[in-house]
């Protein structure tokens, strides 16, 4: 199904089935390599039938395909995709196989041609996917990090790589003073490549980690009750001030609010105060993006009725105000924020397996229609959207074992 999100977005003239090698309108094959990069479109979908007009202002700098599969033969497991950009535009994605094996690729023109894909854990790591857990790719264009936590020794483990080759290194394990560790994230800081993850011991609590001090754990703020919700995925964010901000659902006594814990000094403020009691975890957690007037969060109820809720912050976290439903009853599924360099902002979320997709002009005030994200081997899931660098993709999985790449325009 072609999207017609905005107006000049027009259906591709050709639409090729997963694996289809016929020749395409732009001259390439599906699974061809670039002569000029070593770069393939891997199930490239088709040119569009317009491209960019002149004087477009979108986020995508690239002409070309709305849709790019990114797997190489299949076998991708459902919720293992992620995709990271950095502020120069580079492109990353990753997956995980059948076997556990996490891969990434990597490119530089607007997530249209991607170099060969490299295994993450060719150590023997298990990078599993359950529930709302899967490995978390990020850069910061010099560097590319993976970190996820192994579910068999439930031990956080990081690698990361030279972004420009993709040779991927196993730099630490972490969480070995916890008998049971979920929801890893990492995060670069001028340089620095930073975990976050929930820990759970006697109590549990969100803990991060930096490279620069030997990954040395530091705990979030004791002061809020509870303990962070135990199946809930959480998100971590560098500011434009330095500061980290690590967001999560909390747990006191099934009071399952979100919060948000600011690092270095620990401060922390309670998000939103209409959930409730929750006798079992919803599976959902926040997510945080920056825009030109401050920082903008998103959720998913679970005491309600299915609705994505949007909330922001003028003082980088300290305080949220301006709560507001922005996608109408779509799904409970875990949004994905991010804000483009024409200050768009756009976000996803789920119904079931299936991803929401919906964008806004105004900064976050309101939304277009939410649409569902359907690739050419049919609906996306569980997709997580990026931006940076005037480039915005979506990363997915279909339910046939594929993994894609939307480039909304």
């Amino acid at each position: 199904m072609c999207l017609a999100l905005l107006a000049f977005l027009a259906c591709p003239t050709t639409t090729d089935t997963p694996g289809d090698l016929a020749t395409e309108s732009g001259g390439d094959t599906g699974e061809d390599s670039a002569a000029d990069s070593g770069e393939d479109t891997a199930g490239d979908t088709g040119t569009d039938s317009g491209g960019d007009t002149a004087g477009d202002t979108s986020d995508t700098a690239e002409p070309g395909p709305d849709w790019v599969r990114v797997d190489a033969d299949g076998g991708v497991r459902e919720r293992s995709v992620d995709v990271a950009v950095a502020t120069d535009g580079t492109a990353f994605v990753s997956w995980v196989d059948g076997s556990d094996v996490c891969w990434a690729r990597r490119s530089t023109d607007g997530g249209v041609t991607w170099g060969d894909p490299a295994a993450v854990n060719a150590d023997g790591t298990t990078a599993s996917v359950a529930m709302a857990r899967r490995p978390y790719v990020v850069t910061d264009g010099s560097r590319v990090a993976v970190a996820f936590v192994d579910l068999d020794s439930r031990l956080v483990e990081v690698y990361a790589s030279d972004a420009a080759n993709l040779d991927f290194e196993h730099v630490a394990t972490l969480g070995a003073a916890s008998d049971n560790n979920d929801f890893a994230k990492p995060v670069f800081v001028d340089g620095d490549l930073v975990v976050e993850w929930q820990t759970y011991n006697a109590e549990g609590a969100m803990v991060l980690a930096r490279e620069s001090t030997g990954w040395g754990e530091e705990p979030a703020d004791d002061t809020i009750p509870g303990v962070p919700c135990e199946c809930c995925p959480n998100d971590v964010f560098a500011a434009s001030t330095g500061e980290l901000l690590v967001a999560f659902r909390n747990n006191d006594d099934d009071l399952r609010e979100h919060w948000v814990s600011i690092f270095p000094g620990g401060e922390s403020a309670e998000v939103t105060d209409i959930e409730g009691d929750l006798a079992t975890c919803p599976m959902q957690g926040p997510r945080i993006a920056e825009a030109p007037g401050g920082l903008l969060i998103v959720w998913a109820d679970a005491s309600m009725d299915g609705r994505t809720w949007l909330e922001s912050s003028d003082d980088f976290g300290r305080t949220w105000s301006n709560e507001r439903d922005i996608l109408g009853r779509t799904g409970t599924g875990s949004p994905t924020i991010a804000t483009g360099l024409d200050g768009r902002v756009f976000v996803t979320t789920e119904s079931g397996r299936i991803s929401i997709f919906a964008l806004s002009d105004d900064g976050g005030t309101s939304f277009s229609a939410p649409e569902t994200l359907a690739s050419p081997s049919g609906d996306l899931g569980f997709g997580q959207v990026e931006s940076g660098g005037g480039v915005t993709l979506v990363g997915g999985s279909g339910a046939d074992g594929s993994a894609w790449v939307y480039r909304p325009r």
